[in-house]
């Protein structure tokens, strides 16, 4: 049995590690993967329709940019051989990750002595492999490919830039404008950027803006992250890493064409040490800017009445 277990943690380590070095040696060419957005894309399972989410979207943005695709859509081994397609030779495949909080009931002991059940949850994920369409090859199968890509995907209607305007002001940031830098002080807990003249854009303006926000979100009256205490802290690049992506999130949720930082010190060197000491470290963060991401969404919910 343990040499079972050590087994599942080596393949388990060995999935992590091969979408790390896919956004290594993207950010060492120069592309950094949560830059591109994935919004108008939609990728999806062929056969489903159902756009992914939660992390699934950036990793196939990673691997898009890293093979070149072309398609949106993913397919599972079983469902090629289901309708008599192969997968070409040589082709990789995407990890996608699955999973969520599931709740467990345990018996214990009472204090006097009696046995009750307790009601605990725990995180259990899963890795499906699946390829994209530009690996399947149709041509010995009577059911073509073409056949099941719908003749229009609709991508949700992106949010106009006013419907950003009102996502800010619900969050109730305190942010001061002025200088050339922008930038989170935790002591004061207020935001700091340049005006809006500035920015060569309204989406590196909100790009900038979302960075920052998602620093915010770390203080310890709201989802107290350790933030580091200095440059020298590899804490403080993790968390850099987390305002990024948390940008990206927000960038994807409303629509921004681009989520380049402007007048932002890049830390790519810093995130490529951070990838290679850890390979699960892009996933921590990418799970801790999802976080930072609803803690935001929620107080636009409850200004609409959604929430009660």
């Amino acid at each position: 049995m343990p040499k079972t277990k050590k087994s599942n943690i080596q393949r388990l380590d060995k999935r992590f590690g091969i979408v790390t070095e896919r956004i290594i040696e993207l950010i060492t060419k120069g592309t950094i993967p949560w830059h591109k957005p994935w919004r108008n894309i939609g990728f999806r399972n062929l056969f489903s329709t159902r756009p992914y989410s939660g992390i699934n979207p950036l990793i196939c943005t990673t691997d898009t940019a890293y093979f070149n695709y072309t398609s949106p859509y993913f397919v599972g081994m079983g469902q090629c051989k289901k309708y008599g397609w192969k997968i070409n030779k040589g082709s990789k495949a995407t990890w996608l990750r699955w999973g969520g909080k599931q709740k467990v009931e345990q018996e214990v002991e009472s204090e006097t002595g009696e046995v009750e059940l307790q009601e605990t949850f725990i995180s259990r994920f899963k890795w499906l492999q699946v390829f994209n369409l530009d690996c399947v090859d149709d041509t010995n199968s009577d059911r073509k490919i073409a056949e099941f890509i719908p003749p229009e995907v609709k991508n949700k209607e992106l949010i106009p830039n006013q419907a950003i305007e009102e996502f800010l002001k619900n969050i109730g940031s305190d942010v001061r404008y002025g200088g050339n830098e922008a930038f989170y002080d935790r002591k004061a807990d207020f935001i700091g950027m340049p005006h809006r003249h500035q920015f060569s854009s309204k989406d590196a303006f909100y790009a900038t803006r979302f960075h920052e926000e998602g620093h915010r979100t770390g203080h310890r009256d709201r989802l107290n992250r350790q933030l580091g205490n200095n440059k020298h802290d590899p804490l403080y690049h993790y968390e850099e890493l987390v305002a990024e992506l948390t940008a990206a999130y927000l960038g994807n949720e409303f629509g921004l064409a681009s989520i380049e930082l402007e007048h932002h010190a890049s830390y790519l060197d810093h995130y490529l040490r951070l990838l290679k000491q850890d390979s699960r470290s892009f996933f921590s963060a990418a799970y801790e800017a999802q976080k930072a991401t609803k803690y935001m969404m929620q107080f636009n919910d409850i200004n609409q009445g959604k929430i009660n």
